[in-house]
């Protein structure tokens, strides 16, 4: 009588950071708790390779330190050994996301279900499709190939050290920093600062919300906006206090940056209120 050879799971398991980007919120084409239990089929998988031991988490999640909300996003993104990302239902905050990690050329695999539309070219960026009605059978293919593909990257990461998965594409694009170098020294690209700025953007407007008199006349909500503008120009020349004095913060950068807070047609802010708020601000950051 023959017996059958059952494999001994892995001692000793490689350590692992996988991050999860996806959407959260519930959606008007999908049943309710539906991405709670895509989730769970993602952290399933990761819990029965026996090769990795993972730490899993959505990049969106801070680990109880207070930061800003898009430094916990980016670090998680950079930080993470590959990254999971189920693109389906188009959520922008899912892209945006993705396009960080992208940019990053770091390992990431791509799943999206099958009633969703493939908004790029798969030939560059490949992806898992997936059935939608999640039965048993569309969840057993979908851990089966979610498998595959997570232990043939990470293999191709282990074994080749310039391993790159999206700008080997683009092989115009080369960026070698100095061995002297260390990471925290590399300064950051051009489009990285473009994206921290926007989420710089983002956040103080969060935080420069004053609450207006809403029964108030046309001319308190515009003191209330010229208010909100003015704390942002304040913060920003701060900031870029010593770049503006030594002419590297140009007064076209302060500009852009106020009508990307204000919005191209503010509701009650005319240009020429703008550009006073501006002229001020830039005014005062020039005085040493």
């Amino acid at each position: 009588m023959s017996t059958k050879k059952v494999t001994p799971p892995n001692s000793n398991p490689k350590e692992m950071h996988c991050g999860i980007v996806m959407p959260i919120s519930n959606h008007a084409d999908y049943p309710k708790g539906h991405w709670h239990e895509v989730l769970n089929i993602i952290k399933e998988v990761l819990d029965e390779i026996d090769d990795y031991q993972f730490k899993t988490d959505l990049v969106s999640e801070s680990d109880g330190v207070v930061t800003p909300i898009h430094n916990s996003i980016v670090n998680n993104l950079y930080d993470a050994d590959i990254v999971i990302c189920d693109i389906s239902s188009s959520n922008p905050n899912v892209f945006f996301e993705l396009g960080m990690r992208l940019t990053f050329d770091k390992p990431v695999i791509i799943i999206k279900d099958d009633i969703s539309k493939s908004p790029f070219d798969t030939t560059i960026i490949p992806y898992i499709e997936y059935s939608a009605a999640l039965r048993y059978v569309n969840i057993q293919e979908l851990k089966s190939n979610l498998t595959k593909s997570l232990l043939a990257t990470l293999h191709k990461k282990d074994e080749d050290p310039n391993y790159s998965p999206f700008l080997i594409h683009f092989r115009d694009i080369k960026y070698k920093p100095s061995e002297e170098m260390s990471e925290k020294e590399i300064e950051m690209p051009s489009y990285a600062k473009i994206i921290m700025d926007r989420l710089d953007t983002i956040e103080l407007r969060q935080k420069t919300k004053i609450n207006p008199v809403r029964e108030g006349s046309a001319v308190r909500e515009r003191e209330y906006e010229k208010l909100r503008l003015r704390q942002f120009l304040n913060h920003l020349i701060e900031k870029y206090k010593d770049s503006i004095l030594s002419g590297d913060y140009k007064y076209e950068n302060l500009e852009t940056a106020a009508f990307v807070f204000v919005g191209e047609n503010p509701n009650h802010l005319t240009k020429n209120d703008v550009y006073n708020e501006i002229n001020y601000a830039f005014n005062k950051g020039t005085k040493s």
